[in-house]
């Protein structure tokens, strides 16, 4: 899911944890939300290793477009999911949240790869059950009545 279904998926995952609030320091923290979702759910099926290992490849796959993503090490001492990002003073808000929807995506597209469609879109739909995405894994269609 490494796609535009998938960015799709992730750019929605972090919007929902995000809320009504687009401040630099909410971004980071609606990621970790989001990333603690998923690591409680996919550690189910790939173990917490298994979801470490998923996470801090999609951030190395997204750190050479978005070189802030350097910090997020995963997991830190404090239990956070993704560890702090490296200084974001002086960087727009809309590449921040390009990066972390980057880590997401990433990360989902990753759990597709090891576990499957249909295993990875059952724990997204079990973590955010209005999420847009079908079985098939392409955005659903909203309908306009």
């Amino acid at each position: 899911m490494r796609s535009p279904a998938g960015q799709t998926l992730a750019a929605w995952a972090l919007a929902s944890e995000l809320g009504d609030t687009w401040e630099r320091d909410d971004l980071h923290a609606a990621a970790e939300r989001a990333c603690r979702k998923l690591s409680a759910r996919l550690a189910m099926l790939v173990s917490v290793e298994g979801y470490r290992a998923l996470l801090a490849r999609a951030v190395h796959l997204a750190a050479p477009k978005y070189p802030f993503l350097e910090g997020l090490k995963g997991p830190s001492a404090n239990g956070a999911c993704l560890g702090e990002p490296s200084s974001t003073d002086g960087i727009d808000p809309s590449t921040i949240r390009d990066g972390l929807t980057a880590v997401l995506a990433g990360t989902i597209g990753l759990s597709v790869t090891f576990i499957g469609e249909e295993l990875t879109l059952r724990a997204v739909h079990d973590i955010w059950p209005d999420a847009p995405v079908t079985s098939s894994g392409e955005p659903a269609q909203e309908t306009h009545t």
